[in-house]
Parts: structure tokens; sequence; C-alpha cells
């Protein structure tokens, strides 16, 4: 059941049994181990009588308070499930299938007969981008027959559960993790693992298998992705959080997916640190030159930014040209690596086809890539660079967008083309160009020897030369490399020759041409 059903039930039924209530959310202070926590408490006042039963006992009714030794019953049926429950108290329950943490607010018993349920509000805290605030959850333990041990309830007092103590040092652990996330310093983080996401006003369901770079950052996501926003206008919590407050905090983080360039929502538990190569230039095949011109270009607009490389804007644009698999996207993961910056890569046609479009999607990416400090790479813009004409008055606006918006640019802007000759001159006044050879011979055995070292393989000298003399752009050996490496971790060993041989026959790639007579005589068997 979703929450706007749960709230209609709770309220339907209220209403049904002719209770008049006043209902009203109040910060309350207490003191827990020391330390002041502030969170919201629901008060019921029912017109004719108080309902102690339903929302729990009354801590000033001394005769209704349950005894310690009801508290320390391992088993309890459902009849007096709300007998363990106590307003402040810490319980355990679930969001979006992970174990939370929340302080117990208010309670009451909904429904008749097997339908029954114990309805429970509760809250824990999140970060809205700015500040700590409490969420308030709805949760509920429906009937059940005889006895359960209180620990296997849909909800549980931490205090009740016979692992508490563990389970506590987790949660504490899991929520310093937590507070650690909100430094800006801390947005861009590794990320694999399961993640949820949102589709049109529904809370967040959908799930995903992400994988690669983040970026955490709430106070954008809630821009990106305002029908997800739960936030109240409640104080803030103490920062840093205490002890006993940093285990009600929320296992999610929200923030960007560079991979699936989404919104999503991401587990703590699944968020790690970056382990950036920094051998990552050894994997470019470009002249030395070349590179040193493309680092000069990205590191200066990241140390100097009053230099610009544009017109206007204070960003860095640049432009590579070359073939398919010549090394252009590489270039680009090579810079983001090398300056430990997010790499945002996009398609041109991802823009849309119209001028509207075009401006609306370059102003909210290049944004993006001004907040984060972050390398956008735009493949395949031939479109957009080439020349203008007088009878192609929607393509010639679209180009003149994208012109202005480089201009304004204060990120870095990676621009790749498979074709330069008939580029606009106003491009060519205004981006530094590189130039991308295909890959020769020399070119091909390095591509080779790189890629197979990155999975722990090797074909040797001579099977090198023969993998060399096959014309085949980084792109491909990248892929037949990866596919190699499959079929050899379900044998359990490190690729070989043969697995590269036998991947390069199957992708229909002739193999044969590239031998003399003499080495397919040696490696008959395998092919």
């Amino acid at each position: 059941m979703n929450r706007p059903s749960q709230w209609l039930l709770y309220h339907l039924v209220l209403l049904s049994a002719g209770i008049i209530h006043l209902a009203s959310f109040y910060f309350i202070t207490r003191l827990f181990n020391g330390h002041l926590i502030t969170h919201v408490e629901l008060t019921v006042t029912d017109a004719s009588q108080t309902t102690h039963d339903d929302f729990g006992p009354d801590e000033d009714d001394a005769s209704q308070t349950p005894q310690d030794d009801s508290r320390a019953v391992e088993e309890v049926d459902f009849e007096h499930v709300g007998d363990h429950f106590t307003p402040g108290c810490i319980i355990l329950t679930e969001l979006h299938g992970r174990q939370v943490a929340a302080r117990f607010d208010s309670a009451t018993y909904l429904g008749e007969g097997r339908s029954k349920s114990y309805w429970i509000r509760c809250s824990y805290m999140d970060w809205d981008g700015t500040r700590v605030v409490p969420v308030e959850k709805l949760a509920s333990i429906p009937y059940y027959p005889g006895t359960k041990t209180i620990d296997k309830l849909e909800c549980c007092p931490l205090a009740f559960h016979p692992d508490s103590a563990a389970i506590e040092q987790q949660l504490r652990e899991r929520g310093r993790r937590w507070e650690a996330l909100r430094s800006h310093d801390r947005w861009h983080q590794a990320y694999r693992g399961d993640a949820r996401y949102s589709e049109d006003n529904t809370p967040p369901t959908g799930e995903h298998i992400a994988r690669g770079r983040i970026m955490l950052d709430v106070a954008l996501w809630k821009v990106g992705s305002p029908k997800d926003a739960v936030w109240h206008e409640y104080k803030s919590a103490p920062t840093p959080l205490c002890d006993d407050c940093v285990i009600l905090t929320s296992p999610i983080v929200r923030g960007f997916s560079l991979d699936k360039m989404r919104w999503m929502h991401f587990f703590v538990d699944h968020v790690k640190e970056i382990r950036f190569d920094d051998r990552a230039t050894k994997l470019l095949v470009l002249e030395e030159e070349k590179k040193k011109l493309i680092m000069t270009l990205a590191k200066r607009q990241v140390n100097y930014p009053k230099y610009c490389h544009v017109s206007y804007g204070r960003g860095a644009v640049m432009l590579l040209s070359g073939g398919p698999g010549t090394g252009k996207t590489l270039t680009a993961q090579v810079v983001a690596e090398k300056l430990r910056a997010p790499l945002f890569k996009m398609n041109a046609g991802d823009l849309g086809s119209s001028p509207d479009a075009v401006e609306k999607r370059l102003y909210h990416y290049m944004g993006l890539v001004s907040r984060w400090r972050a390398i956008l790479v735009l493949k395949d813009c031939d479109v957009f660079l080439a020349k203008r004409t007088k009878h192609d008055l929607v393509r010639n606006h679209m180009v003149s967008i994208f012109l202005r918006m480089l201009e304004y640019n204060e990120g870095i802007v990676i621009l790749t083309t498979n074709c330069i000759t008939d580029i606009d001159p106003a491009f060519r006044d205004r981006i530094p160009l590189v130039e991308y050879p295909n890959l020769g011979v020399a070119a091909r055995r390095f591509v080779w020897d790189t890629f197979l070292a990155r999975v722990g393989g090797s074909v040797g000298a001579k099977g090198l030369n023969v993998l060399s003399k096959i014309d085949l752009n980084g792109r491909q050996i990248d892929n037949m490399v990866r596919m190699a490496d499959l079929m050899a971790e379900q044998a359990g060993r490190y690729i070989t020759f043969e697995d590269v041989l036998r991947v390069l026959k199957m992708r229909g790639y002739p193999i044969s041409k590239a031998y003399t007579i003499s080495e397919l005589v040696r490696l008959q068997d395998l092919i």
C-alpha cells in the first residue's frame, strides 16, 4: 500500500469510529543519554475521552505503565504489541528494503479482526542539502495469530532486540558514513549496487543496478527531481550529530548517476571512495605534444579560471577529430582521471532536434558541469559544427545557440567529431583542434598490449605481432579483450592468445589474411 492510501485509511477509520480528534505536530525536547534530541510527536485528543489504550500508556499514569518484567518477555501476542512501544523510544523498521532506526512518535490499532493492524508514526533523520531534518514515516504491524518473538515483528523496539548492541553499532557506523557524505568535497564517489529512482509523482520504487561514479548533491537533486521531495520545515538537529542521533539517519543518499545520466537514490553501504588511475595517460595512443596541449588547456581552466579559451566564458573548450576508435573519448577519460573530475558523456543527438530543446538541455548540463567542476564530452557533434548555409534556417539557429552556449561555458567541454572537412569557420577561430590519426601497426600493438595488461593477460611478443596486423580500431580491440577475458574468467584462468583468436574468429574478422603462411601453420590448431 502506498503512502497516500495509508494516510487515507488511517483517517477514514478514525472518522468511521466517531472520533473527533485534533492532530498537531509540535517539537518536544527529550534528554536521552545526556544529549538533547529534537523530534516530532503527534498528540491525538478525543472530544469525549483520551484514548490511552490506542496510543500507548500515559507516562504520568503509573497504573498503566508496564512493568520491567513485561518488557523482558521475548514473545508477544498482537493485542499487547503496543505495550512495548513508548513515546521517544528507538524502533527498528524498514526503508527501501534497508533497516533503519526511527524515533517512535505515536501509534494506534486500526481495523477489525484479521485485517487489524498496529499503525506507527515515527521519524528518522535526513539531509535536505542545507540541514538535517526529521522525516516522518508511517509503518505497521499487521495482525498475527498466537505469539511472535518481538525481534520478528515488522517494527521492533531496539531495546528489546537480542542483538541490539551489534545493530546499534552497525547503524552508528553507517550514520557516520552518511554524515561524512554531506560534505561538498565528498560529492564525487564510486558506486556499485542496487539503487532506486522515481517516475512521475510516485515514491521511489524503480530498482536499478548502478555501477560507476556518482555525484551526491541533495540541494540540486531537489531541483532536478522535485517530485521526490519529502522535507518538512523543521529545525535542524545538532551538527555534527551526537551518537544517539546518528543512528537515526537515513540509509540512502541522493544524487546523480554519471553512468545512467539520471537522479537516483543510492544506499550508503554501496558508496565508496574513488580509486583514480594515475596510469591512465599511458592508455592514450597520441603524440606527446598533443597530450601536453590537451592537459595544458584543461589544467589552465581548473587552476586559472581568469584565462578563457572562448570569447566570453571562463571555461575550456577543445575539439577532437578522428575516426572511430582512435582515442577521442579515451582522451576525455584520461583528462578526467588526471584532474579527479566527474565526467559526463553524451551524444550530441541527445540534445534534441529543435533549437529550444538544444538550448534547454545544454543550459542544464553546462550548469551541472560548472557546479561540479566536471568535464562534459559531447560526441559526434558534426551536425552542430558543420558550415552554416542560407537554406537551412533551423539548423543555422541550432548552430548559433550551440556556439553561444560554448562561449559562456564555465567548465571543460570536449567535442568529438569524425569529420572535420566541413566545419564552420566560427568554430575554427574559437576552439583548439586536435586531430587523431587512424591506428597503425605499431599503435595497434601498443593498444593490444595495454588492454591485455589491464586484465592480467599476455600473449607474448609473437602474439602481439600477429594481432597488430589485424585492422582494428581502439574501441574494437577493447571489445575483443573484454570478450576474451570473459571466456577466460568462466574457465577460471587468465586470458590467453587462444581466447583472443577464438573471439576474433567468432566476430567474423578475417584472421587468416593477417598471417603469413608459416604463421598459419603454427596457429592452425587454434583457428
